[in-house]
């Protein structure tokens, strides 16, 4: 008898992600403070490795309008946990960094998650750990590989 796994390896990897995703935002949604969304916490975190990124980046990478992000910022804005100014190179454009609360806030909550998911790990054999590892280290080369053609196909254009 035949697993999705072996049948169907794309599906069952989009299943198993999509999985992972909500447990993981699971954890986030509990450690976060009340008062942010998850919207407003994801904006957080591309901020974050995104220092200086523009209002236009965030909605990109949230699948939003602008419009939608320039609300959602407006929040962050005024609960201390981003500034937003003027561009140095351009006045035109606004760019945004986290405060010092702000990577407090998004430290501490993915502190907890990490914690509950090491928690979680730590039930797992040393062979289901290896195995885990294993299967960590080729979905992130599959991944690494479909970034590289996107790239290829955005440097093509």
């Amino acid at each position: 008898m035949s697993t999705l796994l072996e049948d169907q390896p794309a599906e069952a990897l989009m299943e198993t992600m999509s999985a992972i995703h909500r447990a993981i935002r699971r954890e986030m949604r509990k450690a976060r403070p009340g008062e942010i969304s998850m919207q407003q916490f994801r904006a957080l975190r591309i901020i974050a490795h995104h220092p200086g990124a523009s209002l236009s980046f965030v909605a990109q990478h949230l699948g939003l309008t602008n419009a939608s992000v320039s609300r959602l910022v407006d929040g962050l804005v005024k609960a201390g946990l981003i500034d937003r100014e003027e561009s140095l190179e351009d006045r035109r454009k606004l760019v945004l960094n986290l405060t010092t609360e702000g990577l407090a806030v998004l430290e501490a909550t993915r502190n907890a998650a990490l914690g509950r998911l090491a928690q979680m790990l730590k039930q797992l054999s040393k062979h289901e750990l290896s195995t885990l590892s294993q299967a960590i280290a080729v979905m992130r080369q599959v991944v690494d590989r479909m970034e590289q053609i996107e790239e290829d196909t955005k440097g093509a254009c």
